[in-house]
């Protein structure tokens, strides 16, 4: 089974791989790379904090310091390994979703307001899902 090393290097090598190409249009269409900006940091948000393995005491859930108390119930409730939080984008949406959910209850208390979603880091958090799902099925 893959440690968080292994997992920490393929989401680094996601993020160059995709990015960089992805960079290089936008800049080449004499745009500023919002969107491949956004996407690098949901993929390598989605390696580092956002992993599947927040379900157990990992590494990834220390990452997270003093906020760590954010995940015990998520902890309580998700089996190590269940479709809930080893499922690709299903359990990288449930993630992100529970996260969204606490900052949009903070946001409201504090602005009065929400916060939108911003798609693409959305997607570089299901894509770093995806691939350490992938990655544990084919390592098992």
């Amino acid at each position: 089974m893959p440690n968080y090393k292994t997992h920490d290097r393929i989401g680094l090598v996601a993020t160059a791989a995709l990015c960089v190409p992805l960079c290089a249009v936008e800049v080449s269409q004499q745009q500023f790379p919002y969107n491949t900006v956004q996407l690098s940091i949901g993929i390598l948000f989605g390696t580092y904090f956002l992993s599947p393995d927040l379900d157990t005491r990992s590494r990834i859930y220390y990452r997270w310091g003093i906020l760590r108390f954010l995940w015990y119930p998520y902890q309580r409730y998700v089996k190590h390994r269940s479709w809930i939080s080893h499922s690709g984008p299903i359990s990288g949406t449930i993630r992100f979703l529970y996260l969204y959910c606490i900052l949009v209850g903070m946001s409201f208390f504090v602005r009065g307001e929400g916060i939108p979603i911003p798609i693409p880091l959305y997607l570089g958090i299901l894509l770093a899902d995806t691939l350490h799902t992938i990655t544990d099925k084919i390592n098992r």
